[in-house]
């Protein structure tokens, strides 16, 4: 089963910085920017890891 959007949004911050205490809030646009800048990084990585040779 796929995460809910909302849950989707936190593993993104998550990947970003946001830590996700009780009194946090919602994830900002900076810790989603910076998580969805390093899901792209893993990304290229396990494209180059799992590239044939």
């Amino acid at each position: 089963m796929p995460p809910t959007l909302n849950k989707a949004i936190r593993m993104m911050a998550k990947l970003g910085g946001f830590i996700g205490r009780k009194d946090d809030g919602e994830p900002g646009t900076i810790s989603l920017w910076r998580g969805i800048q390093r899901l792209d990084d893993i990304t290229e990585i396990f494209t180059i890891m799992t590239a044939a040779p």
